[in-house]
């Protein structure tokens, strides 16, 4: 028999300025969730995967003077209704992974038993991916997230600028100086920059 678990609505965190810490996200509904970057190089193989796609059908082509061949045909409506499913079920499980990275949070053990009742043979992403789409009441909110995980991926202007400045006062320190030497930068007159020249 499956019992109802009470809803768990996380604390809210104290916001500055109406706005959460970087890496927490609060959802329409008020639930507060840890978020952590996911690696930019992860998340590249993630969207450039094309395993399991489907094969563009040839079909035989007569050429002037009789010749057979075969050539593609991507209009084929069975390959493009393929495409679809198979786009479909990619997405589908880009948005599970970047979720189930991108939230620092574990479900609850209660939900984690009663799920399991249900779906013996979900994995650990997954069963975290169904509870988090349990605490997602509006439709915007998946967006959202997906949104608040990636901006983690990224450095904020601050951090760019912060890193531009460590760069500039190790300059000054080194005694380095940047000079322009056919259209080359030079630090020093014997050191140029990593791609210049």
């Amino acid at each position: 028999m499956v019992t109802r678990r009470k809803r768990v609505q996380k604390p809210i965190a104290p916001e500055q300025n109406g706005q959460l810490p970087r890496g927490q996200w609060k959802s329409s509904e008020g639930v507060i969730l840890h978020l952590r970057g996911i690696p930019p190089l992860f998340l590249e193989r993630l969207s450039s995967d094309e395993s399991g796609k489907p094969s563009v059908p040839e079909v035989e082509v007569t050429y002037l003077g009789g010749k057979k061949g075969k050539e593609q045909n991507p209009n084929n409506p069975e390959y493009l209704e393929a495409v679809k499913t198979w786009k479909g079920k990619r997405e589908m499980a880009m948005i599970m992974t970047i979720i189930g990275r991108g939230v620092a949070d574990n479900p609850p053990e209660d939900f984690v038993i009663e799920m399991k009742e249900m779906f013996p043979s979900y994995t650990q992403g997954q069963m975290k991916y169904l509870w988090v789409t349990t605490l997602l009441l509006e439709p915007n909110d998946v967006l959202d997230l997906i949104s608040a995980i990636m901006s983690l991926t990224m450095a904020t202007e601050d951090e760019v600028e912060s890193a531009m400045d460590k760069f500039r006062r190790e300059d000054q320190r080194s005694g380095r100086k940047k000079v322009q030497n056919n259209g080359n930068i030079v630090l020093s007159p014997s050191v140029e920059t990593p791609g210049a020249g």
